[in-house]
């Protein structure tokens, strides 16, 4: 987790440093995590793929494209919004603005997130994401293709309404890329440090539990919004077991999941 970190910050300070076109770069640190962690996994990890599987996999892989392409186009659309910021945010250094828009933005996605396991519908869609047994960084970006919309396009559309500058925005979306697919990794990283204040594997995998008393965490980024907002489960030494916890409710399939059949 603290490598994952250091990349981000080291790929977003060239980019930003030698003003190079940012959407390739966040492509491509995406493409790169997503091989990294998916070797990582194979190798060290819990991921083992089964034949049966291939095609939910393939599913998912078609599900990340189309996430990272949301990513890169709402980072886009931002940047073309916010132009180069206004009021006292945009004046910043960005040593400074770079961690307040992530807690404005995180602040965002910790809304988005927690309302959609709230309200019913919403929570239909979203638990496509929470029915693997497991979590692998492959299946990272799966979810209704309208969460994705919300999940990708409101915590930047925050920064540009705040009038953080645009290397802000391209700040948040490398290390909401980062810390995405880090965060739904196999691989355990026993960082109890950094679990108090990221979203560490270890904390979002009591995100994904089967046990509802366990099910909180539901910033992506930060851990800050958890502890407002009283949702902060911390991660101990046991692996939960993870999946749906009202499996009876919802549909068998992840193809009736997506499709939003009944039981």
């Amino acid at each position: 987790m603290p490598l994952a970190l250091l990349v981000a910050a080291a790929l977003t300070a060239y980019t930003v440093v030698t003003d190079a076109p940012r959407a390739p770069v966040i492509g491509a640190t995406a493409t790169g995590f997503l091989v990294v962690l998916t070797a990582l996994e194979l190798t060290v990890g819990r991921w083992r793929p089964r034949l049966r599987e291939v095609p939910r996999d393939a599913l998912f892989f078609a599900f990340g494209v189309l996430d990272g392409a949301g990513g890169i186009a709402a980072a886009q659309l931002a940047l073309w919004l916010g132009a180069e910021g206004f009021g006292p945010a945009a004046s910043l250094p960005l040593a400074i603005a770079a961690p307040l828009g992530f807690v404005f933005a995180d602040g965002a996605a910790y809304a988005i997130h927690r309302l959609s396991h709230e309200h019913p519908l919403l929570w239909r869609m979203h638990a496509l994401h929470h029915y693997p047994r497991e979590l692998y960084a492959l299946m990272s970006t799966v979810n209704a293709p309208l969460l994705v919309f919300f999940f990708r396009t409101l915590p930047v559309l925050a920064l540009v309404a705040c009038g953080f500058a645009p290397d802000v925005i391209f700040a948040y979306a490398m290390f909401d890329t980062a810390l995405g697919l880090s965060s739904h990794t196999g691989v355990d990283t026993r960082n109890p440090w950094l679990s108090r204040f990221l979203n560490t594997p270890e904390v979002h995998r009591l995100h994904h539990s089967a046990d509802p008393t366990q099910i909180g965490n539901h910033s992506l980024l930060l851990t800050l919004w958890d502890h407002v907002g009283g949702t902060y489960v911390a991660p101990g030494p046991a692996v939960p077991t993870l999946g749906l916890s009202e499996p009876a409710t919802m549909p068998r399939t992840w193809l009736k999941l997506l499709l939003l059949r009944g039981p």
